[in-house]
């Protein structure tokens, strides 16, 4: 895995996709599911409480979890399957940061994460063809359905080019903050007794309440507005590429 020094949030589109990689392979997942892949990723990126996370501690945290070193907080193993799961992703992510604090062992384990630097990354060749598969999926999702979840993750190389301007923009994320938070009510309806879907409601309306910006919100308006731009291009692939660059 390689250790970037970068929050989850502010990496790259090659590391995200190698972690996520990485992640199946620790936990043996027979079959990549696409579709899990993008949520599980867009939940790490936007949740406030793990998107500041560095990858390499995304990973030292299941890895940690995988070999019994790391606990439920009643001392008990996490049960973990061949599956990328968003609450199993919550627990053990929330015990990391709890361990952190408490484990004095932590500052030295972390130096020695720092030091394994990027070579042990993807080589110039391998992060061109994660690229490039990435925007060949978000070229067929757009193709396919004329949007792409993804396609936040291309919001700052096209947002020279997007024709909104600040109201419409301001528009828009007012409209998907309204759909978001419906959803989470949803959410809780439909899972009464799981108390992560309250949390995750409750933090959200404190967020809005406080007049901050929802970071799922603000991608899901990203990707509107990468995908009706790019979706002008979707016949052709080279194309589409050449829009992106």
């Amino acid at each position: 895995m390689e250790i970037s020094q970068v929050s989850i949030l502010d990496s790259s589109v090659e590391t995200k996709t190698k972690l996520t990689n990485d992640i199946i392979r620790i936990l043996q997942v027979r079959e990549k599911n696409e579709s899990m892949a993008k949520d599980w990723l867009l939940y790490l990126t936007t949740t406030q409480k793990f998107k500041n996370l560095r990858p390499g501690e995304v990973y030292e945290a299941f890895r940690l979890a995988m070999s019994r070193e790391l606990k439920r907080s009643d001392g008990s193993d996490f049960n973990l399957l061949p599956e990328l799961s968003i609450n199993t992703t919550s627990d053990v992510l929330c015990q990391y940061i709890e361990y952190k604090k408490s484990n004095p062992e932590y500052s030295e384990a972390k130096q020695k994460l720092l030091t394994y630097n990027e070579v042990q990354g993807p080589t110039d060749e391998e992060k061109a063809q994660i690229r490039d598969n990435f925007l060949k999926a978000v070229f067929d999702d757009i193709t396919q359905r004329e949007h792409s979840n993804d396609a936040w993750l291309l919001y700052d190389d096209l947002k020279d080019k997007l024709p909104q301007d600040d109201q419409q923009k301001k528009n828009l994320y007012k409209q998907q903050e309204h759909i978001y938070i419906t959803e989470l009510k949803q959410d809780v309806a439909k899972n009464e007794g799981r108390r992560s879907f309250k949390d995750t409601l409750d933090s959200a309306k404190e967020n809005i309440a406080k007049g901050k910006h929802l970071g799922v919100v603000v991608n899901r308006c990203k990707s509107i507005m990468v995908s009706n731009y790019l979706k002008h291009f979707k016949t052709d692939f080279e194309k589409f590429k050449e829009a992106i660059s």
